[in-house]
């Protein structure tokens, strides 16, 4: 089974990018001449700013729900702790069948098919994995014993280490001075010809222009940021999106992190129109409001795009006030989440939330 582990200083080598072709940085957008302006005019989102229609329909149903592929991972990793095979396998799949493209997933539901006993399906997997261009050493993994004697793993054994290949060939673009960074996401802005790279340790973003002078377009956790991971371009609208979450192994943590995210624009889930994609932005948004204690009534939304800021009422309602405000909504519109707002609890979030902007 592959879990993920916090990387040790010694695991992290300079990170080298490699520079990529102007033709390939946007696909279908000509590059334009490079303005001498570095990264300057590119904005950055460093935190969710519904607009209240949006929070008022997200927030109040979900915020006591659960992320169900995290239990379901939880769950299949005390199954195999306890040598329940069986178990693993039926929350595997449960956790496949929600994140179906992540690699590590593939490998784990290939292992639990091996370990419960379907060979055949197990190496269908693999030949999927391989498929991929992923190369992970089966061969010295244990959860595969059974299948070490079948030709057809020996091929999918020889196929990964093959995928371990170098192809073609590149230069190197630059190298990040700073060693610890554990990079994670890099962005390519084509305007500026500026490279962005994400680090996961230092809970930043380093911006690299055409000449390899590099400097911290997001600080050492600005704005309260967590570990950095992946992140694009918006090239029409000079935005840079960075996803971010509080882990242990970045610079800074506390327990009372865990869960804490850094949202993105709600532009993305109002402009979608998908329903299914609303749910799991509220979910987000529920268990952001527990971790970081954030109430949009209490702190208001500054203005976002083309939507009309939403201003606090910190000052104008009491604890009470806020409470009943949000057990209505809660209970209101079909929507059937418990009424447990407490004067108490807004009084608790008001002490620490910082003011609204």
């Amino acid at each position: 089974m592959q879990s993920p582990r916090p990387p040790r200083a010694r695991d992290i080598a300079a990170f080298s990018a490699v520079r990529v072709p102007a033709a390939h940085a946007w696909p279908g957008l000509a590059s334009p001449a490079h303005d001498g302006r570095g990264a300057a005019d590119l904005g950055y989102i460093p935190r969710m700013r519904l607009p209240c229609w949006v929070l008022t329909a997200l927030l109040a149903p979900v915020i006591a729900l659960a992320d169900p592929a995290a239990e379901s991972q939880r769950a299949a990793l005390r199954a195999y702790q306890a040598k329940d095979y069986a178990g693993f396998l039926k929350h595997m799949r449960d956790v496949t069948a929600r994140e179906p493209d992540l690699p590590r997933q593939i490998y784990n539901l290939a292992a639990a098919e091996a370990l419960a006993g379907s060979p055949d399906v197990a190496i269908k997997l693999l030949h999927r994995l391989t498929g991929t261009g992923a190369s992970f050493a089966i061969d010295k993994d244990d959860d595969f014993r059974g299948l070490r004697s079948r030709a057809d793993f020996q091929a999918e054994v020889r196929a990964m280490k093959a995928n371990l290949t170098p192809r073609g060939r590149a230069d190197a673009g630059f190298t990040l001075r700073e060693r610890e960074l554990l990079t994670e996401g890099v962005a390519y802005d084509a305007r500026t010809r500026t490279f962005f790279v994400s680090s996961v340790r230092h809970r930043k973003i380093v911006a690299v222009d055409d000449r390899g002078r590099q400097r911290d377009f997001i600080t050492e956790a600005q704005d309260g940021i967590g570990g950095v991971f992946g992140m694009a371009v918006d090239p029409v609208h000079r935005t840079l999106w960075a996803s971010s979450t509080a882990l242990p192994h970045m610079v800074g943590y506390r327990p009372e992190d865990k869960g804490a995210t850094a949202l993105p624009a709600s532009i993305v889930v109002a402009s979608s129109f998908n329903a299914a994609l609303a749910r799991e932005a509220g979910v987000v948004l529920g268990r952001e409001a527990r971790v970081r204690g954030f109430n949009v009534v209490l702190g208001g939304i500054p203005t976002q795009s083309k939507y009309m800021p939403m201003p606090p009422f910190a000052g104008q309602l009491t604890d009470q006030n806020i409470a009943d405000v949000t057990n209505y909504i809660r209970t209101s519109w079909g929507n059937a989440a418990q009424p447990n707002a407490t004067a108490a609890a807004v009084a608790k979030i008001r002490a620490t939330m910082p003011k609204a902007k």
